[in-house]
């Protein structure tokens, strides 16, 4: 890991963009050996560096950090075979929980805690695809694919034992059953599952389970919207459900991609569940956002222009289709927050030695949109902004951080080289301040570096943490390293 070798730790104290700054740096040299580093930031109690060796003996690497930066435990979880799929991670306050598809149809989750500085494994079985991941009081919630058919498994992480889920809704044909997600709240798991009712159309159902894997209510919560729910989460508020996430028409024509990777959806929605039922549902076409179209590729912008003409001369409302990662519901003074990162796929073609075959080439991200609606749903604001990141990752991921303070909406993501931050009125939707903290340098003068910030995550308090990967070419000494680098930024 991807040893930790340097002690080129640099306080830059006095190195400032206005508000803000770079408080720290270390590196780590990047050698063959290892694979899989994650940084997992666990708030104001320090942050965990994990890899995964490619060299027996086999074993998840843990390097836990203070809030200094400073190393205060390494230690290695031994694992019975390589992961053969990119494992699949969650954190709560103290601890990292890493979910390790093994061979033979076995899996690991180790769970890490930096309050204990002590990490455990417990293993099982699964002959499918894990998709979702999350842990809950000590117990976790895996989601899967085995032989076409959708899959819940509840993990008890104290003893070890596992119980396996199967959803169900009346005589439906369990193949025509997607789960789209699953949420914990308090002592309760909501299980959000697309149900196909004929080759055109689905309804989203609503499954609540306890704990222990019991089901305690199931029911539709779509029947006869004409909408499809792509993607759900809900805030809970007292008895109800506030449901929010992205929709898509009942349309033969429109691209779904497979379960693994994100659906392309029309716009956003948000509705209130109390007793079973809706009490309301509203929906917001893109299209209807200020400047949502206006950071779209050119190519795409002329295509919209020419299909809208042609639409408003049929008579027939305009749509457009857009991959959309939500971020969950935030509840804020007078209603809710949603902030959602738009992105689109792209492709390369590879020559295969007798012609070009198309290739996906990762994600795409564009801009993204800060929505505020009302206690009742209606919308109140939206604020549109572009996104430049410099990496394509292959599955969707949050580049932004967000959090809510004294009436502002405060947003950091990362750009090519550079943190952007913003913050924003939670009243008006207006700018109130937008900034850029440069973090690529080694701030050595006689270095010269290539590399972008690849992932910032917010840490604690004002701090962020921003790393990637970087070549570093020393020009006195006529060196070059390759490294992972983390710095620590105050925002």
């Amino acid at each position: 890991m991807n040893k930790y070798i340097v002690s080129f730790i640099i306080a830059l104290s006095n190195l400032c963009f206005g508000q803000q700054s770079i408080e720290k740096r270390i590196e780590f040299e990047l050698k063959d050996g290892y694979v899989e580093d994650k940084i997992i930031t666990l708030g104001s109690s320090g942050l965990l560096h994990q890899a995964v060796s490619t060299n027996r003996p086999i074993e998840l690497k843990n390097d836990f950090y203070s809030t200094n930066l400073a190393l205060i435990k390494s230690s290695a979880v031994q694992l019975d075979s390589k992961p053969f799929l990119e494992s699949l991670y969650f954190k709560d306050e103290f601890s990292s929980y890493t979910l390790l598809t093994l061979t033979n149809n076995r899996f690991s989750i180790v769970s890490s805690n930096i309050k204990t500085l002590t990490s455990s494994k417990i293993n099982g079985t699964f002959k499918g695809v894990f998709i979702n991941f999350k842990v809950h009081k000590n117990v976790a919630i895996i989601s899967g694919i085995e032989n076409k058919i959708y899959k819940l498994m509840f993990v008890d992480l104290i003893s070890g034992s596992l119980k396996n889920i199967d959803i169900t809704y009346g005589d439906f044909n369990p193949k025509r059953i997607s789960i789209e997600d699953f949420q914990p709240l308090d002592d309760e798991v909501l299980v959000y599952s697309s149900v196909k009712t004929d080759l055109k159309n689905a309804d989203l159902y609503v499954t609540k389970l306890d704990l222990q894997g019991n089901q305690l209510e199931s029911y539709n919560v779509t029947n006869g919207i004409p909408e499809k729910l792509v993607n759900v989460s809900a805030l809970k508020s007292g008895n109800k459900y506030i449901i929010s996430g992205v929709y898509a028409k009942h349309d033969s024509t429109l691209k779904q991609s497979t379960s693994l990777e994100s659906n392309y959806s029309e716009g956003v929605f948000i509705g209130e569940l109390i007793n079973q039922k809706l009490n309301f549902i509203k929906f917001y076409s893109y299209i209807d956002l200020k400047n949502f179209s206006t950071y779209m590729p050119e190519k795409k912008q002329e295509d919209l222009e020419k299909k809208k003409e042609t639409m408003e001369a049929n008579g027939r409302e305009m749509a457009v289709k857009y991959n959309f990662v939500q971020h969950p519901l935030t509840a804020v003074n007078g209603g809710y927050e949603f902030l959602g990162e738009a992105y689109y796929p792209t492709y390369m073609s590879v020559y295969n030695g007798s012609g070009y075959t198309r290739m996906f080439d990762g994600y795409k991200y564009t801009h993204a949109s800060l929505m505020k609606f009302d206690t009742q749903g209606n919308l109140v604001w939206d604020n549109t902004f572009p996104i430049t990141y410099g990496i394509k990752p292959h599955f969707p991921i949050r580049l932004i951080s967000k959090s809510n303070i004294d009436n502002q909406s405060k947003l950091s993501y990362p750009s090519i080289n550079s943190i952007q931050s913003k913050s924003i009125n939670s009243e008006t939707g207006e700018d109130i301040s937008s900034r850029e903290t440069l973090v690529i340098d080694t701030q050595n003068k006689d270095e010269k570096v290539s590399g972008m910030v690849s992932v910032i995550d917010y840490w604690f308090g004002d701090y962020y943490i921003a790393f990637g990967e970087q070549v570093v070419v020393n020009k006195t000494e006529k060196s070059k390293r390759k490294v992972m680098y983390l710095t620590k930024v105050k925002l």
